[in-house]
């Protein structure tokens, strides 16, 4: 009986750290090496891109990880975040973003607690709007300048 015990136990164990592992690995963010890349002109916020992330689908997709960091706490409905991982990718000939990841978090930096995840968003790709963060990081991506 103890013998059995024992394995349930390693075999709990093992599942735990094998979560773990997988939720690091499940996503580049988990070892970024963040760039700024833009900071607004009122000093709230500041864009970092995962430079290493950057990966070209086809001929006119781009794929990345980046980073809105603020100064002032931003407020939603149901939580306030100062900082949001986003992974997302680009069609650069369409002008269209396609979000594939999306986190919030109570600190700067990507730290504190997650206040809200999704990381299986199921929403249409959306048109880029003018003069938002969004529109920096795709000028970026697609070298559009």
């Amino acid at each position: 009986m103890k013998n059995i015990a024992m394995v349930l136990l390693l075999l709990l164990v093992s599942m735990n750290v094998l979560a773990e592992l997988n939720k690091a690995f499940e996503s580049a963010d988990g070892f970024a090496e963040w760039s700024s890349v833009f900071e607004s002109v009122d000093g709230n916020e500041t864009i970092y891109v995962d430079f290493k992330s950057i990966r070209k689908i086809g001929n006119n997709k781009v794929e990345l990880w980046y980073l809105l960091d603020f100064k002032k706490t931003q407020q939603s409905v149901n939580y306030s975040y100062l900082s949001s991982v986003m992974h997302d990718e680009f069609d650069c000939d369409k002008k269209i973003i396609h979000m594939l990841n999306l986190s919030f978090y109570s600190a700067n930096m990507r730290s504190g607690e997650v206040v809200w995840s999704n990381s299986n968003i199921k929403e249409k790709p959306q048109s880029i709007m003018v003069g938002t963060s969004t529109e920096t990081v795709f000028k970026l991506a697609c070298g559009k300048k």
